[in-house]
């Protein structure tokens, strides 16, 4: 059995403000007892992240523990059509996008 801590959990928060307000609300931050860290190496999740239409859906099918074949036959799109598009060379049109967020339960807009 998981034995309770005592620290509570930590949470990370990236914050842009104002330069003129910046060094009252790391004192504010410091004062609540949060620990401030001025590290400029960290990086935005767009240049971390694949936003690509094709990985979202290749995701999106893994999370939903689907097969290519199962979504083919969800959405009566091709198995061939899928490979395409989860490896970026077919795009997902809007019409496209709203049937596979529905066999997929996500937003279709994910896709665009």
């Amino acid at each position: 059995m998981l034995e309770l801590t005592k620290t509570p959990p930590t949470e990370f928060l990236h914050v842009s403000c104002p330069a003129d307000r910046l060094e009252r609300i790391i004192n504010f931050l410091r004062d609540n007892g949060c620990t401030v860290s001025e590290d400029e190496d960290y990086l935005p999740a767009e240049e971390v992240c694949d936003f690509r239409p094709s990985t979202i859906l290749r995701g999106a099918r893994g999370k939903e523990e689907m097969t290519q074949v199962e979504l083919s036959r969800r959405t009566g799109i091709s198995v061939r059509r899928i490979r395409d598009m989860e490896n970026d060379r077919r795009p997902i049109d809007e019409a496209t996008a709203k049937v596979l967020g529905r066999a997929l339960n996500i937003g279709y807009n994910v896709f665009l």
